[in-house]
C-alpha cells in the first residue's frame, strides 16, 4: 500500500515551525497501514523536517543556532554566496539582492537535515508520548510557500 502527498506550509517573511505529525499520522490511521515507513521531505536547501519531542526544545535549539550561526544581517558576514552569486540571482532569476542574505539558513538546514523517516506499527506512528515531526522554515528574507512531502509505504 502506498500514500503521497505534498503539503504546502509557509508564506510568511520570518522564521516559521510547523507540527507535520498530524497529516501524515492520521493519514497513515485512516487508511490502516500495519507495518509501514513514514517519509517526510523538504526539497529546499534552508528549511529542514525534524523531530523534536516539545516546542521548548525547539527554541533552544533556535537560541543555540543563533550563537552558533547567527542570522546574516549584511553582504560580507559569510562567504557565501558572493558578488558573482548574487549578480547571477539577480539577472538570471530576478531575485532581489537582499534574497542572498540567507547563509545561517542554509548552515542551519546542514545541522538538522532536510527529512525524517518514521516507522509506523498497526497504523500509528512511532513517535513517542511527545514526539512531533516539525517543518523548520529559517529563511527569513521573503515570503514564499514550500513543499513538504510525505510518502507512505507498507503494508
Amino acid at each position: 500500500m502506498r500514500f503521497s502527498a505534498v503539503y504546502r506550509v509557509g508564506g510568511l517573511k520570518s522564521l516559521q515551525l510547523f507540527t507535520l505529525e498530524t497529516g501524515g499520522g492520521s493519514r497513515a490511521k485512516n487508511r490502516s497501514f500495519k507495518l509501514s515507513t513514514c517519509s517526510v521531505f523538504i526539497q529546499e536547501e534552508s528549511e529542514d523536517v525534524t523531530y523534536w519531542n516539545t516546542q521548548f526544545i525547539l527554541q533552544d535549539m533556535l537560541n543555540v543556532f543563533e550563537k552558533i550561526i547567527p542570522t546574516c544581517q549584511h553582504q560580507g558576514q559569510y562567504l557565501h554566496p558572493g558578488p558573482i552569486h548574487i549578480k547571477h540571482a539577480m539577472e538570471w532569476r530576478n531575485e532581489k539582492p537582499e534574497w542572498g542574505l540567507n547563509t545561517d539558513a542554509h548552515l542551519r538546514s546542514v545541522f538538522l537535515g532536510r527529512s525524517e523517516t518514521i516507522p509506523i506499527v498497526d497504523g500509528e506512528m512511532t513517535l513517542g508520548e511527545f514526539g512531533r515531526i516539525y517543518f523548520a522554515d529559517f529563511d527569513q528574507t521573503r515570503e514564499r510557500e514550500r513543499n513538504v512531502r510525505v510518502q507512505i509505504v507498507g503494508e
